[in-house]
């Protein structure tokens, strides 16, 4: 039978071994007092390879020193941040297919929150990160922080249309006219020539 090694008195990581613990199971154990002051019962064989070195205080003051680099981990101005990176940047991501997969690519100033920040600002409230040119990418000079309706009326997908020398989205001249978007698309679904989807009334059997 091997002979069994004492650790009391020696240091691992944050750890000093103060004595044995009782066994469990096969795992033998070591008291140790954490350089934070709390003590914690750790199998020898993880202290000899170096696989625990805390009582956890490690991690959070870590963890605490990440998130105060910039004060603002879980804010929504960085949920938007990390949004963008990961849909340029991540083929797994669902959403990958309509930003990465198209080309829209992150300016290198903006793979640091700092500077993301230190451009667009704290994310006001009702508002979203919106590119202006659809086709460009996330950069300070490309984009604004703009309202849904504002988003909506920059979709590449919007209809922009000229009706007697004024050019508006579907959305903007159904606001105009007071017609019903859902119904106006409809009648573009189904071949109606655009002045006649905006112009003629609804009938009763119409949604």
């Amino acid at each position: 039978m091997p002979c069994k090694i004492n650790l009391t008195g020696r240091t691992f990581g944050r750890f000093v071994v103060v004595e044995e613990s009782p066994k469990t199971g096969r795992t033998v154990r070591r008291w140790c007092r954490c350089a934070c002051g709390s003590m914690k019962a750790v199998a020898a064989a993880n202290l000899q390879r170096g696989h625990t070195s805390s009582c956890g205080c490690l991690r959070r003051e870590q963890l605490a020193t990440r998130n105060r680099t910039h004060g603002r981990a879980g804010s929504p101005t960085h949920r938007t941040w990390k949004s963008l990176l990961t849909r340029c940047t991540n083929p797994k991501y669902p959403g990958y297919v309509k930003y990465g997969a198209r080309g829209i690519t992150v300016c290198e100033r903006w793979r640091s929150f700092e500077n993301f920040l230190a451009d667009m600002g704290e994310r006001p409230p009702g508002t979203t990160l919106d590119r202006i040119d659809n086709d460009g990418p996330y950069a300070p000079e490309n984009c604004r922080w703009a309202s849904l309706r504002e988003q909506s009326l920059n979709k590449r997908s919007n209809r922009r249309v000229t009706l007697e020398g004024v050019t508006l989205t579907v959305l903007e001249w159904c606001e105009r006219l007071g017609r019903k978007r859902a119904t106006v698309y409809d009648r573009l679904r189904l071949g109606w020539p655009i002045e006649r989807a905006l112009s003629e009334p609804v009938r009763d059997s119409q949604s």
